[in-house]
């Protein structure tokens, strides 16, 4: 998910990720649901947390070696 950068900052995370968590639970079943987000972006880590989501790895990129947070987060 990516957000236009005149619309951050506003408030609205919270429910853009739960409309995410909300699409893939009604369109395809979803039961777990990962998201991958660059480490330095504390703000949508925050956001996804609160949304129940908990980090359970890291990665470095290949191609730049930019460092990764993978959160799993489950569908109630």
């Amino acid at each position: 998910m990516g957000i236009r950068p005149d619309l951050t900052g506003q408030g609205n995370g919270h429910r853009y990720a739960q409309a995410v968590i909300r699409y893939g639970f009604q369109h395809y079943g979803a039961k777990q649901l990962r998201v991958t987000i660059a480490a330095f972006n504390q703000r949508a880590q925050r956001v996804w947390a609160s949304s129940g989501f908990e980090p359970v790895e890291t990665f470095r990129s290949p191609e730049d070696g930019r460092v990764f947070v993978v959160m799993i987060g489950v569908v109630v």
